[in-house]
């Protein structure tokens, strides 16, 4: 998957590059689940067994939480790029990835950026993707 230009509005995303950036916001956030949570656990079972423990199981909770809360926010920006030149790719305006807060259009709009094909020819987003 090429990330050059991931944080852009401009050009076009085809369906991989699309699916892919939706699964890796999946799949990371799972991973690093995977990872942390044990570590907290075995860190709250270390506190209550040595009392003067440097940092609180509430602390890493927190850690934790505003990490998971960063990288959700930076996912969400991604995404709505993703959706913007996935858009573009369609021949479409990008406004239309403003339908992600519309129950039942977003779902046709994950249909649509999901599993309709780009336009095979270039557009006024940019050249054809190959």
């Amino acid at each position: 998957m090429n990330l050059k230009g991931i944080f852009t509005i401009q050009g076009r995303c085809g369906r991989r590059q699309w699916w892919m950036i939706y699964l890796a916001g999946i799949i990371i956030p799972g991973i690093l689940a995977a990872i942390l949570v044990p570590m907290a656990i075995a860190s709250r079972a270390s506190v209550a067994q040595n009392a003067a423990a440097t940092i609180s199981p509430e602390a890493t909770a927190n850690i934790f939480f505003m990490g998971f809360l960063a990288y959700l926010v930076v996912f969400l920006i991604v995404c709505v790029f993703a959706d913007i030149r996935r858009l573009h790719d369609l021949g479409k305006s990008g406004w239309f990835a403003a339908l992600r807060v519309v129950p039942l259009a977003n779902l046709w709009l994950f249909a649509v950026c999901g599993f309709y094909k780009g336009e095979a020819c270039d557009n006024k987003y940019g050249p054809a993707l190959k």
